[in-house]
């Protein structure tokens, strides 16, 4: 999951391309969140962000 979600930084990934590419099918969208929120808690900071109704996206916070 951290992988597709980097590989499209800043980019926002629906919750069933998400299920596609990790189980190879759509699951249910609180499998999904659950694995997004023990992912955030592994990570421990705020790079995972909830786009309501659409998906998540990791935020680069690195300036240029």
């Amino acid at each position: 999951m951290i992988h597709y979600l980097s590989i499209n930084l800043n980019s926002t990934v629906s919750k069933e391309e998400l299920s596609c590419y990790i189980y190879g099918e759509l699951k249910d969208s609180s499998t999904i969140r659950t694995l997004i929120f023990r992912l955030r808690k592994q990570l421990q900071c705020d790079m995972i962000e909830n786009i309501s109704g659409i998906g998540y996206k990791i935020v680069s916070h690195i300036k240029s």
